[in-house]
């Protein structure tokens, strides 16, 4: 009897993986997280284009540079002039040569959102940050260079990146995650904007017009999206790893770990 029993308990305790085969797991799990060209196209390839904007930026002649850039820019001059062409263009260029920053932040925060909403909405999420940000902070400095409160230098700012559009995806990525997380990711994304205000020149039209920019962008996502999200049931719909590790054993139950905000 004894015998049997241990036999039968001895099969019901799962054989514990040896050393290299939970690293190939875990190996694996980090793979399926980077963006790829099926998964996560947008990623993928808007990363693409940006890691050419970037070499250039390190390796072009800076006289060709500097005219790309210029004829990038959202400044108030240009979007006058070529609203279409500013707004694209300049979402193609980093504001500095750090792409590997912006790729892990991007593996981070833009491939889980199009993981979960898709393609071509994650595109429109963007867009609309982008876009929208864009021209409620250098219209108002082009009628107050118009109107002489301004200098006219400031309508010719050169202002390229992907910030706003970045701003307006965590917006409305951190409305899919749980509470209390969603909060914390909220105060996170304030304080990363006041730290980027901060470091550069606070009594700058600059820095005034980029603060704005990517409060306006954060709260696009945020409140502007929200209506769209609770109609599709994806408020606090994004498990958080610990969260279906709890599941799985039984600790919690998916209900509980995602209070819906609406």
């Amino acid at each position: 009897m004894n015998g049997e029993g241990t036999e039968v308990a001895a099969t019901l305790v799962p054989a514990r993986r040896s050393v290299p085969a939970r690293i190939g797991v875990a190996a694996h799990g980090v793979l399926r997280l980077l963006p790829s060209p099926r998964s996560t196209p947008f990623t993928f390839y808007y990363l693409g284009v940006l890691a050419l904007t970037t070499l250039l930026l390190h390796y072009g002649k800076p006289t060709v540079v500097h005219r790309l850039l210029r004829l990038s820019s959202t400044d108030a001059v240009n979007l006058q002039r070529h609203p279409i062409q500013a707004l694209l263009l300049s979402a193609l260029w980093l504001q500095d040569a750090h792409w590997l920053i912006y790729a892990v932040i991007f593996t981070a925060v833009i491939a889980p959102l199009e993981r979960r909403v898709g393609t071509r909405w994650t595109i429109l999420i963007f867009a609309s940050g982008h876009v929208l940000a864009s021209l409620a902070t250098e219209l108002p400095v082009l009628v107050a260079v118009r109107t002489h409160l301004l200098p006219i230098v400031d309508a010719r700012l050169i202002d390229v990146g992907v910030s706003y559009g970045f701003f307006a995806v965590a917006g409305v990525l951190l409305i899919l995650l749980p509470t209390p997380a969603r909060w914390w990711v909220l105060a996170l994304l304030n304080v990363s904007i006041v730290a980027i205000y901060l470091g550069m020149d606070p009594t700058s039209t600059d820095a005034v017009v980029t603060v704005v920019g990517h409060v306006l962008s954060l709260y696009i996502g945020v409140l502007g999206w929200l209506p769209w999200l609770r109609r599709r049931g994806l408020v606090a719909s994004l498990h958080l790893p610990w969260q279906i590790g709890q599941w799985r054993k039984g600790i919690i139950t998916p209900s509980a770990a995602s209070v819906s905000a609406s």
